[in-house]
């Protein structure tokens, strides 16, 4: 059984972003010993396709997205997943909603739709954690201010993939407890296996029309982790 649940996987449904095939899901968590798994898709294509392998194999789906959204004219992410029903409900109206809002899409595009739904603030993709790690502590603090009154539940998400997050994490640990949320930790995972590498980079090239695109130090670092990594 798993002491640790993977809450960042994106699958075959996010589009050339990822070689994580939902069929092959099971026999994956078998081997790397994992009874529960989250995926966090861009889009919600996937998920009664995931939910279903998950039941018939007895393995708990939890039903996640990643939501990009605008603030201050830059894009930040938050990771947002169903806690029930109402919250599962609410993560298909928010999928329509950015889609048809698009460019326009924010947080406040939030207000009404944020029950039965957590919320987890993915590291350096977030702003909250661009703003802390640049200094600008106040900036920080009232976009998290924000969330907490837009979410009942908050969770930062503390990763080890980036350099920079492996001699900071102490400082954002701290940073969300002293404003009153805990931490969670995050794994992006897009690949199985570390051979897996090059052809994510092939992918990534054609969704951005770049075949010299270099990848980041963390996109080496986005392969599946068995339990006990």
């Amino acid at each position: 059984m798993s002491s640790n649940i993977n809450l960042y996987v994106q699958t075959e449904y996010s589009l050339l972003s990822s070689l994580i095939r939902i069929n092959d899901i099971p026999n994956l968590l078998k081997h790397l010993d994992y009874d529960c798994m989250a995926i966090c898709d861009d889009q919600m294509y996937g998920v009664i396709k995931f939910y279903d392998i998950c039941v018939k194999n007895n393995i708990k789906p939890i039903i996640g997205q990643r939501v990009v959204f605008k603030y201050e004219n830059f894009e930040s992410v938050m990771l947002l997943y169903a806690m029930n029903n109402s919250g599962y409900e609410n993560l298909l109206k928010i999928c329509s909603l950015k889609n048809l809002e698009k460019q326009s899409f924010n947080l406040q595009s939030l207000s009404s739709l944020t029950y039965g739904i957590l919320c987890v603030i993915p590291g350096y993709e977030n702003e909250i954690v661009k703003y802390y790690m640049n200094n600008s502590y106040q900036k920080a603090i009232s976009l998290l201010n924000e969330y907490k009154n837009l979410f009942k539940h908050v969770y930062l998400g503390v990763d080890f993939q980036r350099e920079t997050t492996n001699t900071s994490n102490e400082q954002l640990i701290s940073f969300a407890k002293s404003n009153g949320i805990k931490c969670v930790a995050l794994n992006k995972t897009a690949y199985v296996n570390d051979s897996d590498v090059e052809v994510y980079k092939v992918l990534k090239s054609i969704l951005l029309n770049n075949k010299n695109y270099i990848l980041d130090d963390y996109e080496y670092k986005m392969s599946f982790l068995s339990n006990v990594e």
